[in-house]
């Protein structure tokens, strides 16, 4: 039964909220004026009780943008999943942003997904956690809004090395494109700290 089956998933996290949208320019800072439409937001997320370290989460945002002359209908959705168990992690999330602009009767859509998987190595290697991240990003043909934007098709992998609990390094190949649309590799290090 439907009942049954919600009594098997945890309480998982909700929240909603409202406030103003996008101004017109998308670089501007968000410093609140009359330009600015109102904006809401839903979001869930939950998991089996039998399956700790699962879950999943879906979130929704609608709004305008306004423009002179005309404005944005903004509809955008976001769909996520996390697994960790046994010192492996998956995170992955998919997301789509609809642009219907007044006066043009196919809305533009633009969609992107990461997925990412990591795990942590065992006995005296346990400080290191090796990891492969595949990263895309399609803009919609003729989206004026993200005109600045480009699209994106790139993967990464490194090991991220734990010194303390607080404390990691991180080193990373990453290939990607580029501005002028090539393929182009970076070898990155990175320091991080958390409090």
């Amino acid at each position: 039964s439907v009942a049954g089956g919600l009594r098997r998933w945890r309480g998982g996290w909700g929240g909603a909220g409202a406030g103003g949208g996008p101004r017109r320019v998308l670089v501007s800072a968000p410093i609140p004026s009359e330009r600015r439409a109102p904006a809401a937001r839903l979001s869930l997320s939950g998991g089996p009780y039998t399956r700790p370290g699962r879950e999943l989460a879906a979130a929704a945002c609608v709004g305008s943008v306004r423009l002179e002359p005309g404005h944005i209908r903004e509809h955008d959705s976001t769909l996520s999943i996390s697994y960790v168990a046994s010192g492996n992690e998956l995170r992955a999330e998919w997301a789509r942003m609809n642009h219907h602009l007044s006066g043009v009767a196919s809305p533009f859509r633009t969609t992107g997904y990461y997925a990412l998987f990591s795990k942590r190595l065992s006995g005296r290697a346990e400080r290191f956690r090796p990891y492969l991240l595949l990263d895309r990003l399609t803009i919609a043909p003729g989206e004026a809004y993200l005109s600045d934007a480009t699209d994106e098709n790139a993967w990464a992998t490194g090991i991220r090395c734990d010194v303390t609990q607080r404390f990691s390094v991180k080193g990373e190949f990453r290939s990607q494109r580029s501005i002028s649309g090539d393929r182009e590799t970076i070898f990155g290090v990175q320091l991080g700290l958390s409090f």
